[in-house]
């Protein structure tokens, strides 16, 4: 029997084309069902009419204090983004309840270039005491960084009270820092479960976050070496929905064996120019400075 998986996302707030391209490509990709957590339905994003998902409605509630004086985009910049994050909590229990064997929450930032599910199922079919993978930015083994941006839970006691850890111990966090992110969180929880085999990082050329973006070439450097395909991309590491729409066109366009259509467009590679540039100037003032 086929275990039954869910993705989830979390769309709060307008995100433009970022959140159609990723739920699209989540689609296009997989067979499992879509599930998308909102608080208004005035942000769920217009897909084409034979993509079905299922909305769940989370709640606003005053301890969260999220205000949503307009309907624009929040990055972490901001206060808000850190309490829209807490909403991954309440979606990831509604999910469980729902009877899912496998839930995989996915960011509105995450591009699903194949389909990982298999691999996802093999690697909790080999590895019995797993019951997350999740996401990682770790450079050093002694120092892990965890990102929630990607996570996959078995649906299972482990599991759930992961999460119940999670909604409370930011909670408690959150009073003194009102902005402690989720990576930050699950980070610390990981460092204090002294690194449990429970849960696992997923290896970053497969599951790359948006620094990575240089790894990717359709071009070989050397001769029989061709870069790796990845199973998602993560534009994150840049602010702002302008710029993350931009990083995973970018991706999209280079880099990935589907939606060859997309492309970054006039507007947003002038942007994109300019940015560079501007960053040519920075680095020369700050050579004649020294």
């Amino acid at each position: 029997m086929i275990p039954r998986v869910a993705i989830c996302f979390l769309v709060v707030n307008d995100m433009k084309a970022l959140s159609a391209l990723s739920i699209t490509s989540a689609f296009d990709r997989t067979k499992a069902e879509i599930l998308v957590g909102y608080l208004d339905e005035a942000d769920l994003p217009v897909l084409r009419r034979s993509l079905v998902f299922q909305g769940i409605k989370l709640e606003n509630s005053p301890s969260l204090g999220l205000i949503r004086s307009t309907n624009t985009y929040s990055d972490f910049s901001e206060d808000d983004f850190y309490k829209i994050v807490q909403l991954k909590w309440e979606l990831l229990k509604k999910a469980f309840a729902l009877g899912y064997e496998y839930v995989i929450y996915s960011d509105t930032d995450v591009y699903w270039n194949l389909d990982p599910i298999s691999e996802i199922l093999e690697t909790f079919s080999l590895r019995p005491d797993a019951h997350i993978q999740i996401q990682s930015f770790t450079d050093l083994l002694s120092q892990p960084k965890l990102c929630m941006g990607f996570v996959v839970f078995r649906n299972s006691e482990f599991s759930i009270n992961f999460i119940e850890e999670c909604k409370s111990l930011y909670r408690e966090i959150s009073i003194k820092n009102s902005r402690i992110g989720d990576d930050d969180l699950v980070t610390q929880i990981y460092r204090e479960k002294n690194f449990p085999n429970s849960i696992l990082e997923l290896p970053q050329t497969s599951f790359p976050v948006g620094r990575m973006l240089k790894l990717y070439s359709k071009q070989s450097k050397f001769p029989g070496l061709p870069s790796p395909i990845p199973y998602v991309f993560h534009a994150n590491y840049v602010v702002g929905l302008r710029n993350k729409i931009i990083l995973m066109k970018l991706f999209i366009s280079n880099y990935s064996i589907f939606d060859r259509r997309t492309k970054i467009g006039i507007k947003h590679h002038l942007i994109l120019q300019m940015q560079k540039i501007r960053l040519l100037i920075n680095r020369i003032r700050r050579s004649l400075s020294r």
